[in-house]
This record gives structure tokens, sequence and C-alpha cells, in this order.
């Protein structure tokens, strides 16, 4: 299905185009690649075919992977829901998380790596969220300590969301405001424990405060005025790319080995190689001006 929220659509047609659209974009914008034009953005979670209300499927995962992880992962374990989410994100498990990124080009990898058809990377303004996020929480905050005594800003937020600097109570409450599932909006969280993958990735986790609605029902809850300023879909015909994916694989050193360190990472980096050399020869042959069949 298209995307049901305002957004500005771009198309390019070449890459050194498109890089210098990343580069007018600047630092505040997050990005995630999608291999199909036609996805919305939607969390795992919300993917799910389920058989309950979805608020009752999550506590009911988060509690099943609170109970066994020590099984597999060894101390410390997370301290608080959204770290045990993050892990959770981070190992496969259906969570309402969202994996962006605030490098565009990891994101175009993942958009065009496995893509056979036009694949899109969205944008999103870092800023624009945050604002939005702000203005819902602004009035809740002055009932608690210490935002009792001096105003809630904007300081305050990224703060929270970074798990920095506030004393447990405050950090129950934002979570409760996110699980409760009473509000509508979209806010960026980097858990406190950031894995290797996590870090490479240049990772930032875009998360709903309500399961009970769509990604794009919390998302649209910042306000569609301007949302089409703040959120761009750039949509990439592969065929035309592949180019691009050649630049970003070798001159950039992006790829599942470099992305998911370990073994896991290397062996399905090994997908692309075969790819990249017909890739090279295809090239390497229209540069000497021979004739060769069209790549699949």
């Amino acid at each position: 299905m298209r995307s049901d929220i305002p957004h500005t659509e771009v198309h390019f047609s070449e890459w050194s185009e498109m890089k210098k659209f990343f580069d007018k974009l600047g630092t505040v914008w997050v990005f995630r690649g999608q291999r199909s034009v036609e996805w919305p953005l939607a969390s795992s979670l919300e993917r799910l075919s389920l058989d309950r209300a979805p608020h009752r499927a999550e506590e009911y995962l988060l509690t099943q992977f609170k109970r066994r992880a020590h099984h597999y992962i060894p101390p410390p374990l997370p301290g608080s829901n959204l770290e045990w989410m993050a892990m959770m994100q981070h190992h496969g498990a259906p969570t309402r998380f969202l994996d962006f990124t605030y490098s565009p080009y990891i994101a175009t990898f993942f958009a065009m790596e496995d893509a056979l058809e036009e694949c899109s990377v969205w944008a999103i303004n870092s800023h624009w969220l945050k604002r939005g996020t702000f203005k819902q929480l602004e009035e809740k905050a002055r009932l608690l300590p210490p935002f009792s005594d001096r105003k809630f800003c904007l300081r305050d937020l990224s703060d929270l969301v970074r798990y920095r600097g506030f004393a447990t109570p405050v950090y129950d409450w934002f979570e409760d405001i996110l699980f409760s599932n009473g509000e509508r909006f979209v806010i960026g969280v980097e858990p406190f424990l950031m894995n290797e993958r996590v870090i490479i990735q240049g990772g930032v986790f875009l998360v709903p405060a309500s399961v009970q609605r769509s990604f794009h029902e919390n998302l649209a809850s910042n306000g569609t005025k301007d949302m089409a300023k703040y959120v761009i879909k750039i949509i990439i015909d592969p065929s035309a790319f592949r180019k691009a994916l050649l630049d970003i694989v070798d001159r950039m050193n992006i790829s599942r080995a470099s992305l998911f360190p370990g073994i896991d990472g290397f062996a399905q980096s090994l997908r692309l190689v075969g790819r990249t050399h017909c890739l090279w020869d295809f090239m390497l042959h229209r540069l000497r001006g021979r004739t060769v069949p069209p790549l699949s």
C-alpha cells in the first residue's frame, strides 16, 4: 500500500544527484531503507497477524522474553522495558520499534540490497519529531518533580530518550506514558546500553506511543499542516542505480559484513559478492564497447 500520510516524494535519475540531496539535508534527519516502495512505515509488531489486541500481544512477548533471555544472554540484563525492547529488536523479536539510521547511505544499502522493483528510503526530520513529542509531554511533566520547580525543556526530553541524568521515577513516568498506549506520537530513542551493531549502523529507534494505532497515525499526531516538509520518501529504481550499490559496497565499505559484526554478517554479505562481480564485469564490458546481455 502507498503511504497515507502527508509527505514529499522525490525521484532521482542519477546517483550523484541523490548524494547531493543527502548532503543538503544535513545531520538532523534519520533514514530507513525499505526494499518495496509499496511498504508503509510499520513496526514488526504492527505487521504481525495477531489473534489478540496489539498491546496484549506486546505484553505477552515482552514477558516471555524477560523470562527466558537469561538462558542465552549473560548479565547485565536490561533494567527497563525500553532497554528490554531494544534487546528484543536487536535479536529479531517483534516489537513496536522501527530501525532508523543517521546515515542515508546505510539506509540506501538496506533499500537496494535485495530490491527487484522500486524501493524507497524514508527521511524524517528528528527535530520536528522532538518538537511534536515535547508539546504532548510538557503539560504532563509539570506534575512531576523535578519539573514542578522548573520548566520542562527540549533538553530534558533529549536526556530522557538517552536515559541520562534523571532518577528512576522520571524514567518510570516516561515509560508509563509510552506503554499506556493512551498518547499518539513518535519519539526517537537511543538505548543507554548500545550494542556494537547499533553503534556501527548509526542506529536510532523510532518508537510509536500507541500500538493500538498504526505508526503512520502516531506520526501524523505531530501535525499534518507542514508534515510534507519533514517527511520525505525517496523512490529508487534499482535497475537505474546499480552503480550506487557498487559505490556503497566498495567505496564506503557498507555491507552485511561491516554492519553486522560476526560470522552471520559475513555469511550474509556473500549474497552480494556474486552480484557485485557480475556488475563489475557488466560495467567493464560496456567501457570496452562489448555487447553483453542485460543484468537480471
